[in-house]
């Protein structure tokens, strides 16, 4: 038997509807994923900086020294290299002040 328009249209609402409910648990697990990993990443600085870059870094990670940071060359972004370290400035007491001078250069603020 054939279904009325209204009918067709009712049960393509339905499948909508419920394709919706699906996307919306799949963002909602992703979402918990990253508010997980992201608390896990401000655990870890905080170990860092609590440690103050003296000794053992966090689970065994060693001195903070030991953290390379690529040298730069002209044609890489100074931008760039700084947005390196946004995550990290609520972390640093300060950190607008330690900053100031890359942030100068970037903006054109040198002299």
């Amino acid at each position: 038997m054939d279904q009325s328009p209204l009918g067709n249209v009712l049960g393509h609402l339905a499948q909508m509807a419920e394709r919706q409910g699906q996307l919306h648990q799949t963002q909602n697990e992703a979402l918990m994923d990253l508010a997980q990993s992201l608390a896990a990443d401000r655990t870890m600085i905080r170990e860092l900086l609590a440690a103050g870059g003296r000794g053992e870094g966090p689970r065994g990670a060693g001195p903070a020294t030991s953290i390379h940071v690529p040298k730069m060359g002209e044609a890489d972004d100074a931008e760039a290299f700084i947005e390196t370290f946004q995550g990290v400035a609520e972390f640093v007491p300060n950190f607008s002040d330690l900053a100031s001078p890359l942030t100068d250069l970037t903006h054109g603020r040198v002299g």
